[in-house]
């Protein structure tokens, strides 16, 4: 399950890293917000603000300090919030599937 997390978040990093290189108007949008020298940075700090706003939206904390600007990353970031939607509802069938059968009736005497 760690796995799979560490992949989606990776894989949307990616993603809300490529949106922002290629937008039109580059200095409109969630990372430029903040960081207006973002694509002048080596990748792996840009790569690790991606990955901080991957996270930081996949645990659904959403700190407010970075925000989405345009339409596109609003979208793509309703898309990845159902995303964690249903993986949350995955992992937690997964963790009652390891409860035994009779984990929670309470017996009557």
């Amino acid at each position: 399950m760690i796995l799979v997390c560490c992949f989606i978040v990776h894989y949307w990093a990616y993603i809300f890293y490529y949106a922002t290189t290629f937008n039109d108007n580059p200095k409109e949008t969630w990372i430029r917000s903040q960081r207006p020298l973002f694509l002048q940075e080596r990748l792996d700090e840009s790569y690790v603000d991606s990955l901080y706003w991957s996270i930081v939206t996949f645990a659904t904390v959403k700190y407010g300090d970075w925000h989405t600007i345009t339409f596109g990353e609003n979208i793509c970031t309703i898309v990845y919030l159902l995303h964690n939607l249903v993986i949350g509802v995955y992992i937690l069938g997964y963790i009652i599937n390891w409860m035994p059968p009779g984990m929670g009736r309470k017996e009557e005497y």
